[in-house]
């Protein structure tokens, strides 16, 4: 089977099993209607905030892009940087790994930041997010336990798998000489790592700046669910958002629909919320965050655009 032909296989069932997610929490959500009582306790002032946190959580994205990028030998300008991670929010959102394609190409068009090159500098920053948020999830998995007794063992084993996959990436740096997806991700990954870990400067800039993005998630988490009248606690929302960003890197659903719903209902105990408010706090917040990324994306991919035309223009 030709790439062309198994992309589009992966491109329209990626799409069919999001619209069947979608279908299911929907139909789940509307036998048990009263959860949408919840929805009068929301405040302007919760989604105002909401709003505003989420840009600048892509804006420290950003950040990390340029940094790894920069060091990389490509002095490419933040501004750049900042309207590429817009356009890339937008589009995760409709494609899956629809943003990275877009963000690939425009850099290479533009500076010839070749693509071997760009998936590198997105696994170097892949590769200390997953350690980062694989510990998280563990520290607060515990201590959550050892203040309620409740905890989910399959999800503590498959943060401790990750903890111990990334160490040891990072450690032996192995090359994987085997085809297929997972092989050739986990070799842009541990491409990207080999450019940055003898930078520890950098490689703690990036870790402070990871941990910043979890928490302003996780403000984010704790305004939305306490907008709908729950008593979550801030330390569960630092549960969730570990979680969360972990069901991210499963990225076969445009924006990871489902998988990261699947991630919080299965998790649903420890985090301490009933299923059907886990899934409304979870599609308000994916409301919220798709209108800002389709307003703020649409602009930069405007933007970005021009600046592409004119640069074919003058060559």
């Amino acid at each position: 089977m030709n790439n062309t032909k198994h992309n589009k296989i992966i491109k329209y069932g990626s799409i069919f099993f999001s619209i069947v997610i979608l279908i299911l929490i929907i139909w789940f959500l509307k036998r048990n209607e009263s959860v949408f009582l919840n929805l009068k306790n929301l405040q302007i002032s919760d989604i105002l905030l909401i709003s505003l946190i989420q840009p600048i959580t892509i804006a420290i994205t950003a950040l990390i892009n340029f940094l790894i990028i920069e060091e990389m030998g490509y002095p490419i300008a933040y501004k750049d940087n900042l309207l590429l991670q817009f356009v890339n929010n937008l589009l995760n959102n409709l494609i899956s790994e629809g943003g990275a394609v877009y963000r690939g190409a425009y850099l290479k068009t533009m500076y010839s930041f070749s693509i071997s090159n760009f998936f590198a500098s997105i696994g170097g920053a892949y590769i200390i997010t997953l350690l980062v948020n694989s510990i998280i999830g563990l520290l607060f998995s515990s201590i959550i336990y050892l203040n309620t007794k409740v905890i989910n063992v399959y999800l503590v084993l498959l943060f401790l798998f990750t903890m111990i996959a990334t160490l040891f990436l990072i450690i032996f740096t192995p090359k994987f000489n085997r085809n297929g997806w997972l092989y050739d991700r986990l070799n842009q990954i541990l491409q990207g790592w080999n450019k940055i870990k003898g930078k520890p400067k950098l490689i703690l800039t990036i870790i402070g700046l990871t941990l910043s993005i979890s928490l302003l998630q996780s403000v984010t988490i704790f305004i939305a669910y306490r907008g709908l009248n729950t008593n979550i606690g801030f330390v569960n929302t630092i549960y969730y958002s570990s979680l969360s960003s972990l069901a991210n890197f499963v990225n076969i659903t445009p924006g990871g629909l489902g998988i990261t719903e699947g991630f919080l209902v299965f998790s649903y105990r420890v985090i301490d919320l009933p299923i059907a408010v886990i899934l409304l706090g979870a599609l308000l917040i994916r409301s919220i965050n798709l209108i800002i990324s389709i307003i703020l994306g649409y602009i930069s991919y405007l933007f970005l655009q021009i600046k592409l035309h004119k640069n074919l223009k003058s060559n």
